[in-house]
């Protein structure tokens, strides 16, 4: 399947985030982050992101949502300010296991890899609105 024969349909993301509480048991402050993805100029509908910080926080799952708004104790109240590595899968609609899209990655493994992934997003003290991620 092409990229340009798959239909809008709802981004999904994810994201794995702190547990919101630092190795002292003092709370993490979070900041809003919110943002697209692309592939070219078809919104990613259904894909899957996550945001992998480059330091030791545990993993959360994130609300979906057309665009992404991030959260961490609770719906859209951001994550903590820090240096993260961005994934994305984009799974074909042609297979559903268990209600999911569950086909091969329409992106090809390119941005599925914390290690080899060319995205990355620097989240700073105050609300954030990144930048399009346009993938190829």
């Amino acid at each position: 399947m092409r990229v340009s024969e798959v239909r809008p349909l709802p981004i999904v993301l994810v994201a794995f985030l702190c547990n919101g509480c630092d190795r002292s048991g003092g709370v993490i402050p979070v900041f809003p982050v919110s943002g697209k993805v692309f592939v070219g100029d078809v919104p990613a509908a259904q894909a899957h992101i996550a945001f992998h910080p480059l330091d030791a926080h545990d993993p959360r799952v994130v609300e979906p949502d057309g665009t992404f708004r991030l959260s961490t104790r609770r719906a859209y109240d951001g994550i903590p300010a820090g240096e993260y590595a961005v994934t994305v899968v984009w799974p074909s609609t042609s297979k559903k296991q268990d209600g999911k899209n569950a086909g091969p990655d329409l992106l090809e493994g390119r941005y599925a890899r914390v290690e080899s992934t060319p995205l990355h997003a620097h989240i700073v003290e105050k609300p954030n609105e990144l930048e399009p991620f346009q993938l190829k």
